[in-house]
């Protein structure tokens, strides 16, 4: 018997009679099945990640504060680690207002098979308006989920304290009730419920664009913000004091109610020359400020123009930019001249620069200055001169800068180097009285010993009206009094006399003035202690001695 006999005769004949074709087509079918079943074993194939929803969205949030979190959930279907590259926010107009955590592990951590992790984001716009971004993953598996979407509305705190207000009481104005079409995507998907507004009220909902509803009314009025044109205002390069023409920078109320102003302030080298902002900006309402520029110094020049709004959670602010130069700037004189000051006087110089056909200007703050002979007198870099001993100098002012001949908001400077312009004048410093500080306690009939430690000793005397007991020391390296300790007998007109040993004796003098009373009594003071003692007496009273 054959040993080759198949159990089911009718199968190995049906088999032996196909037909090329029919057979080609047989084992196309049963190796698809076969490679099908090897995908389900090594855990590959579509669908493998999955990342809902697909997309997020914040609703009205206040700009600079920060949402609660949203989540996206990740899940790796594979039966292997999911190895992720990346998490990053990116696209749209405001990919920075967006913040992206959570717990999903990135490369070299895995998030392992059939495990899930969450993606959390914060929305924090920077400005007003629509602020959209995506969310792209980065991982290892064949077919990787797409981005998500991310949307927010930025407000002012103003409006989103508004909004939010509203809200919470329900009330609500619908301008466009009527949803936008939906796209072929979209068809299937059940309509968004519409809230009820029985006699105004309903729950409070999300309203923002792509929601196919007008901004929220309240009462009327749509809430919307003070805008500044332009908004920030350049003026061109001037000479150092002189004044620019007139540029306005117009602020229009899109609100439809009016909001209450305050003046409005320029700061640095602007000058408001004009303003037509009142106290009140009404309903769709206008109004301009006009500014001129006066640069002081050279170079560039800063400042803001600031416009108070009531209600609203900042002013509105310009920046202001304007540059000074000094083309044409011919001599420079400095004056005072030739000062005579005493030992820690004091002099303020002051220069001024000569224009070719254009007259002069204060450049004080713009040059350097220069002492001759800084160790006689110092001279700071806002032209204070300081005399430190006797002597003279010369102080000189001198403008060597890169002039700037354009410039403003966005345009480039090019320089013009100019030659050194230079003014001077002299200062003598020559002998004289300074002031110092004064006495703790006025007195007249008081002795005033030189100690060898330095400080001046002043002892007792009268004050007009009784006689004193105090005593105090001057200390020339502060040029400040400050007190010792008192005597044992209070006196004036007395004697005060340094000793070998740098004690101070104290003898006579009057104890009292109505009557006089002259004494007999002496004393003795310590410097290094800072107090008087007794000692012996004189054989007799007496005042307006000598004691050497």
């Amino acid at each position: 018997m054959d040993a080759h006999v198949c159990s089911n005769p009718s199968v190995h004949s049906t088999e032996k009679n196909l037909t090329p074709q029919k057979r080609v087509r047989q084992l196309a079918v049963r190796g698809a099945i076969l490679l099908l079943a090897i995908l389900s074993v090594m855990g590959t194939g579509l669908g493998q990640t999955a990342l809902a929803p697909s997309a997020l969205s914040f609703g009205n949030q206040a700009i600079a504060q920060a949402s609660s979190p949203q989540a996206v959930t990740l899940k790796n279907s594979q039966r292997v680690p999911l190895v992720i590259s990346s998490i990053s926010i990116r696209g749209g107009n405001a990919a920075a207002d967006f913040v992206a955590g959570g717990d999903c592990p990135t490369s070299p951590a895995t998030l392992g098979a059939g495990e899930i992790c969450r993606i959390t984001v914060t929305f924090t716009p920077s400005a007003p308006g629509e602020r959209t971004a995506s969310l792209a993953i980065k991982e290892d598996a064949p077919a990787s989920p797409g981005p998500v979407s991310l949307m927010g509305f930025g407000m002012t705190q103003l409006d989103f304290a508004a909004v939010s207000g509203k809200m919470a009481e329900g009330i609500f104005s619908f301008a466009n009730p009527t949803p936008p079409a939906a796209s072929a995507s979209q068809a299937s998907a059940p309509s968004p419920e519409i809230p009820s507004n029985k006699a105004g009220r309903g729950r409070p909902v999300s309203i923002g664009p792509g929601s196919g509803l007008a901004p929220l009314v309240q009462s009327g009025t749509p809430l919307s913000l003070f805008t500044a044109t332009p908004a920030a205002l350049a003026f061109p390069s001037l000479t150092v004091g002189t004044l620019s023409n007139q540029q306005t920078v117009t602020v229009s109320n899109r609100d439809r109610s009016a909001h209450s102003l305050s003046p409005a302030v320029a700061t640095g080298d602007f000058a408001i020359a004009f303003s037509n902002c009142g106290s009140s900006l009404g309903a769709g309402q206008s109004c301009s400020v006009s500014l001129t520029f006066k640069p002081m110094q050279v170079g560039v020049r800063s400042g803001t123009l600031t416009l108070p709004v009531s209600g609203a959670s900042s002013s509105i602010v310009v920046p202001l930019s304007g540059i000074g130069n000094v083309n044409g700037l011919a001599s420079i004189v400095v004056s005072p001249s030739n000062s005579n000051l005493s030992i820690g006087g004091t002099q303020q110089f002051t220069a001024t620069g000569w224009f070719a056909g254009r007259g002069s200007a204060d450049l004080t703050a713009s040059v350097l200055w220069f002492s001759s002979a800084p160790s006689v007198v110092t001279v700071s870099n806002a032209g204070l001169a300081t005399a430190l001993t006797f002597g003279s100098a010369t102080i000189t002012a001198t403008l060597a800068v890169a002039s700037p001949l354009s410039g403003g908001v966005g345009a480039p400077i090019v320089p013009s180097i100019v030659a050194p312009v230079t003014g001077s004048t002299s200062v003598n410093i020559t002998p004289g009285f300074i002031s110092t500080a004064n006495l703790e306690t006025a007195r007249t009939g008081d002795t005033a010993t030189l100690l060898d430690n330095g400080m001046v000793l002043f002892v007792g005397g009268s004050n007009g009206t009784g006689v004193l007991g105090s005593a105090e020391l001057f200390n020339p390296a502060t040029g400040t009094f400050s007190y010792t300790g008192s005597l044992k007998t209070a006196r004036t007109d007395h004697t005060a006399t340094l000793l070998g040993n740098g004690m101070v004796l104290i003898s006579g003098g009057f104890t009292s003035l109505s009557p006089f009373t002259p004494t007999t009594s002496a004393e003795l003071y310590n410097p290094s202690t800072g107090t008087f003692t007794a000692t012996g007496s004189l054989n007799a009273s007496r005042v307006y001695h000598t004691a050497t």
